[in-house]
C-alpha cells in the first residue's frame, strides 16, 4: 500500500492525496498550522508546485508549517537547491517548521537538518506525532 488511504496523524489525516501526484496541502482551520503530506517518491516536477501551493497558504509572518514525510520512500536530491531557496527566501515568514519521519528515516532526518543550519530556519524533527523530538541547532 503506498499510504494515500491510510490516515497516519489528526492534522495530516485529513488530506487526501490524489492519484496523480505524492503530495497534498491543507491549513487547519482551527490551528492555523499548513499541513503538507507526502507519499512515495516525490517527481521533480511537482517540488515548484508544492512550494508554490505552500507560499500562497503563508501568513506574512510566524507561519507553522508540518510536514508529514512518514510515507515518503526514497531521496530526490533536486529537492535539496529548491528547499533551501525557498526557505530563505521565506525565512521571514516562518515561525516553526516541524517534519515529522518514521523512526528509520535517518536520511531525512540527516537533510533536515543540515536544511536547518544552511538557512538558518528553525526546524524540528519528529518522530511520529507523538514521539520524541530535537531542534537542529545552528553552529
Amino acid at each position: 500500500m503506498d499510504g494515500r488511504s491510510e490516515e497516519p496523524s489528526s492534522e495530516a489525516a485529513e488530506l487526501v492525496i490524489p492519484p496523480d501526484q505524492s503530495w497534498a496541502i491543507a491549513k487547519s482551520a482551527a490551528t492555523g498550522v499548513i499541513v503538507l503530506r507526502f507519499v512515495g517518491p516525490t517527481q521533480t516536477r511537482e517540488i515548484p508546485q508544492f512550494f508554490g501551493a505552500l507560499s500562497e497558504m503563508m501568513p506574512e509572518k510566524d507561519a507553522q508549517i508540518l510536514f508529514d514525510l512518514r510515507q515518503l520512500h526514497g531521496h530526490n536530491p533536486d529537492m535539496k537547491l529548491s528547499a533551501t531557496r525557498w526557505l530563505v527566501d521565506n525565512k521571514s515568514r516562518i515561525g516553526q517548521i516541524t517534519v515529522v519521519l518514521r523512526r528509520a528515516a535517518a536520511l531525512h532526518k540527516l537533510l533536515v537538518s543540515v536544511l536547518s543550519v544552511a538557512t538558518g530556519v528553525k526546524m524540528k524533527v519528529r518522530d511520529d506525532l507523538g514521539g520524541e523530538s530535537f531542534t537542529p541547532t545552528s553552529a
